[in-house]
């Protein structure tokens, strides 16, 4: 009989709880007022590049497998977030500069 067990201490502690954190950094740049570009810019492609770095440097600790992981998964969402914060404020962006004010406010609004 063989007995396996996983700890899960290391991934929770160097993954998980740090890519949490850059996503709700990404959400916070949604606070900071569309007509400061360098701030919003700086913050989301900041926390893009930090989790690609991040997540590059996991997935050359764990040993490769030929499917999906929850790895994986965990770190396309987390990049799928901090991109949306990114798209958001390109589309506000988009709408001030063009004259749709209105539109980039309910837009702004809803996401």
């Amino acid at each position: 009989q063989l007995h396996l067990t996983r700890q899960i201490g290391y991934h929770v502690v160097q993954t998980y709880i740090p890519s949490t954190v850059f996503v709700v950094l990404a959400w916070l740049s949604l606070f900071i007022p569309a007509e400061s570009v360098p701030g919003r810019v700086g913050m989301g492609m900041t926390t893009l590049l930090t989790l690609t770095a991040m997540f590059s440097a996991v997935r050359q600790s764990v040993p490769r497998v030929s499917y999906i992981s929850f790895l994986d998964i965990w770190m396309l969402t987390s990049m799928i977030f901090v991109f949306s914060c990114i798209l958001e404020f390109i589309l506000v962006t988009c709408f001030n500069r063009t004259g749709h004010k209105r539109n980039g406010e309910k837009v702004r609004n809803t996401m």
